[in-house]
C-alpha cells in the first residue's frame, strides 16, 4: 500500500509540472501572437499617417527620430545587460530561465525594429555621416537576429557582445549626430 501511495504522490509531481509547462507554453503563444498584433497595428498606423519607413527623410526629422530611437534603444540594451548579467550569477529553475529568455527575445524583437528604423534614419543623413556607423546599424540588425536564434549554449555570450556593439553604436550616434557624450 505504501509502495502505491508514493507512486501516487509522485504522478501527481509530475502531473502539475507537465501542467505548468503547458501553462507557460500557452502563455508564451498568447502574449507572442499579441505582440505581433500589435506590430502590425503599430506598422499599418504609421503608414496610413503617411510616414513609410523606406521613405528617405529629411535631415532635421531623421535626426529628431534618431534622437528617440538611440534613447529607447538604450534602455532596451541596458535591459538586456541586466539580464545576461543575472543569468551568468544564477542558476535558474526551468520556468523561471524560460520566462527570462522570452523576455530576452522580445525585448531582442523591440531592438531589431528599432534598429532597422535607426538604420534607415541614417541612411537618410547619409553622405552627412560616415558609411561606417550606416553599416554598424545594419551589422547589428544581423546580429540581433544571430541573438534571437542562439542555442543555450552559446546565447549569453553573443547577447553580451550585442549589448556592447549596440551601445558603443549609440554613443557613436550621440556623439557624431545629435552633439551629447
Amino acid at each position: 500500500m505504501h509502495c502505491k501511495s508514493v507512486q501516487t504522490v509522485g504522478h501527481i509531481a509530475l502531473k502539475q509540472e507537465e501542467n505548468q509547462e503547458a501553462a507557460l507554453l500557452q502563455t508564451v503563444a498568447m502574449l507572442s501572437t499579441l505582440l505581433t498584433a500589435l506590430e502590425v497595428r503599430f506598422r499599418t498606423s504609421e503608414r496610413r499617417a503617411g510616414r513609410d519607413p523606406s521613405d528617405q527623410e529629411e535631415p532635421l526629422v531623421a535626426k529628431a527620430y534618431l534622437g528617440e530611437g538611440v534613447a529607447d534603444l538604450e534602455d532596451l540594451l541596458m535591459q538586456l545587460s541586466t539580464s545576461a548579467a543575472i543569468t551568468a550569477n544564477h542558476d535558474e529553475d526551468y520556468i523561471v530561465a524560460a520566462v527570462r529568455r522570452f523576455d530576452d527575445l522580445m525585448m531582442l524583437n523591440q531592438a531589431g525594429v528599432l534598429l532597422q528604423s535607426i538604420h534607415q534614419r541614417l541612411l537618410s543623413l547619409y553622405p552627412a555621416v560616415r558609411e561606417a556607423l550606416v553599416e554598424e546599424a545594419r551589422l547589428l540588425q544581423h546580429l540581433q537576429r544571430e541573438v534571437s536564434d542562439s542555442g543555450e549554449e552559446v546565447y549569453r555570450d553573443r547577447l553580451v557582445r550585442f549589448v556592447e556593439r549596440g551601445l558603443a553604436l549609440t554613443n557613436s550616434i550621440h556623439r557624431e549626430l545629435l552633439g551629447r557624450r
